[in-house]
């Protein structure tokens, strides 16, 4: 394999070229100012900065000030820069995607370099059908209905409680204060 740092006469040479980042050149991205990489140590490497949003000085980091600049933000506005905070978020790649489309049918589209999206669901709505055959309250033809026996009146001031849904073969749905896939946490971290 030509063009690899190092021996790579065997596996285990190839494999060391890889686990030290190294490609085609000598080139190490993790050297490369400004790159954001996971980390799953407590501790943040030499050579980089947590992406915490701390302000830091834009004379000592100048490395990483003349990648990044302002784009995270202006920290004092003179002497100092913010580096990213990304504790708490998912990373989400800039501009339009070709062929992904919305339930919308417009491309994907993430957000501006930079920019912070808050958490959504999608909208959807769901209908409710049954029949009152008797005084009561309940659900017909998707209004919340409060009736007497012998006679059904639409009234939407009744609150419609329901519990959370079960699909059988599915499993009970985990329920919580946001929308999220599985997911495990690391440190981002900047390179300076």
């Amino acid at each position: 394999m030509s063009g690899l740092i190092g021996s790579v006469g065997t596996k285990s040479g190839l494999v060391n070229e890889i686990s030290a980042g190294k490609i085609s050149g000598g080139v190490n991205f993790s050297e490369l100012a400004g790159s954001i990489i996971p980390i799953g140590m407590a501790t943040v490497p030499t050579g980089f900065l947590l992406c915490d949003g701390t302000a830091v000085s834009r004379t000592t980091y100048a490395v990483l000030f003349a990648a990044i600049s302002t784009t995270w933000g202006a920290g004092d506005s003179s002497t100092t820069f913010n580096v990213p905070d990304l504790e708490g978020m998912f990373l989400r790649g800039t501009g339009s995607h070709g062929t992904g489309n919305m339930a919308n049918g417009s491309d994907f589209a993430g957000p501006s370099l930079a920019a912070y999206e808050n958490d959504q669901v999608q909208g959807h709505n769901h209908t409710f059908s049954q029949v009152l055959t008797q005084g009561g309250n309940g659900v017909y033809n998707s209004e919340i209905v409060s009736g007497q026996n012998g006679t059904t009146a639409i009234n939407t001031n009744h609150p419609l409680n329901a519990s959370a849904y079960s699909a059988l073969t599915y499993g009970t749905p985990r329920m919580g204060d946001e929308a999220r896939p599985c997911n495990t946490g690391v440190k981002y971290c900047i390179k300076y």
